[in-house]
């Protein structure tokens, strides 16, 4: 991983296994996007006001030459973050798409191509 990381941990107490997780989905990044300068991922716990069913918010800010990115997703939006490493994953996903678009890549075509 050459990308500068910082990963900022909201209310809650860092965790090396998220950690593992951010760094994993960066190098994968990386590959896919050689050029990053510097990605940011700032994690924020379920709210303490919902007693259950809450969800993580994740998310990830990018830099790249003359441009920037923030890719989060709606917590709401998806059942499974109610786990922090699948809404961490989320959010990548989020982010390479942005990083296709910004590129100008069709992100529906190139994962599903038309006979």
């Amino acid at each position: 991983m050459k990308t500068p990381l910082e990963i900022t941990y909201r209310d809650m107490e860092p965790s090396p296994s998220t950690d593992f997780v951010v760094r994993e989905q960066l190098e994968k990044l990386e590959r896919h996007c050689p050029a990053l300068l510097s990605c940011r991922v700032v994690i924020v716990p379920p709210s303490s006001k919902h007693l259950k069913g809450g969800h993580f918010q994740v998310a990830v800010d990018l830099t790249l030459p003359g441009t920037k990115i923030v890719a989060d997703r709606d917590p709401e939006a998806k059942h499974s973050h109610e786990d922090c490493h699948s809404a961490v994953r989320d959010a990548f996903r989020a982010a390479l798409r942005e990083v296709d678009k910004l590129h100008g890549k069709d992100v529906q075509n190139k994962r599903h191509p038309k006979h």
